[in-house]
């Protein structure tokens, strides 16, 4: 005999679909007892400042849409992400402090924009992003200054085709844009540029394959970012240094499938993770390379 429904406001398959989702989760580099994470806690997915010591959390966004991204200073003061109010992606970046408190435009003479890319060097003195509007992509950074303060926006590229980034450097002084200017949005390259001139320093493109810039060196001085390409039909790693134009091949075993690019470690050598040998999906974590 058939059991019947339940269907009152608490029924345990209604609590299934309302149980919290911890969608993404960061630690501030420099100070490791400040965290972010995306939780939908509240009923929609927002920002909450995690005390990593106390392990408690303070919801930051209140936007009724709800807030999925958000980047988090190197430093923990502050949280920056995209307020669309309409729920629509269009908007402008804001930031709020960590511990709480009244959220500030930062682009607040610009007309609305989707963003594409936000990113920070370790630093924490370059702020850098991709915003699309009705005249194209523009890739922007920004110095942040004594007590904070957010300088004039420098605009590094512009195209009315697809692109991320920026890509910062250690100290910001290079930033590099994945650009689908010479084909079409799933074949990638990438430009590098001075950040405080604007001079495009190098290029890179393998006339038919996908490039994408993942991250650069955490060392002072080391201008090697770590990339993937698709040249040999699988996506792979490689490292190209875009001030001395250097490439270096990253030479790994024949794995089946895509290999993907996890994290450089704090020593300059480099961790992967990728598909094993035997076909699974279990990932296999690969150290190669020093300096």
């Amino acid at each position: 005999m058939l059991k019947p429904l339940i269907v009152d406001q608490n029924a345990p398959w209604k609590q299934r679909f309302r149980a919290t989702v911890i969608a993404g989760a960061q630690i501030a580099s420099a100070k490791p007892d400040h965290g972010l994470v995306t939780s939908t806690q509240s009923g929609q997915y927002q920002l909450f400042a995690w005390n990593v010591s106390s392990n408690s959390l303070l919801q930051l966004t209140f936007n009724a849409d709800g807030t999925v991204f958000g980047l988090l200073s190197p430093d923990g003061r502050y949280v920056y992400y995209l307020e669309d109010k309409g729920g629509n992606e269009m908007g402008h970046f804001e930031r709020i402090p960590w511990s709480g408190g009244e959220p500030e435009d930062i682009t607040p003479d610009l007309p609305p924009y989707s963003a594409f890319g936000l990113s920070m060097s370790r630093t924490g003195n370059i702020l850098g992003g991709t915003f699309a509007d009705d005249c194209g992509f523009h890739t922007r950074v920004m110095t942040i200054g004594t007590g904070d303060i957010i300088g004039p926006l420098r605009e590094l590229y512009h195209s009315r085709k697809m692109m991320f980034g920026p890509t910062l450097s250690y100290d910001g002084q290079v930033g590099v844009v994945t650009s689908t200017d010479r084909t079409t949005f799933q074949h990638n390259g990438l430009i590098a540029f001075n950040t405080t001139t604007g001079k495009a320093l190098g290029e890179l493109w393998d006339g038919g394959s996908s490039i994408m810039a993942f991250g650069f060196s955490p060392l002072p001085g080391d201008f090697r970012l770590l990339a993937t390409g698709t040249k040999t039909g699988y996506n792979r790693p490689f490292i190209w240094n875009p001030v001395s134009g250097e490439t270096t091949k990253v030479h790994l075993p024949d794995f089946p499938g895509d290999v993907s690019v996890m994290d450089w470690s704090s020593d300059g050598k480099t961790d992967f993770t990728g598909t094993n040998p035997s076909g699974k999906t279990e990932p296999v974590n690969l150290r190669i390379g020093d300096k």
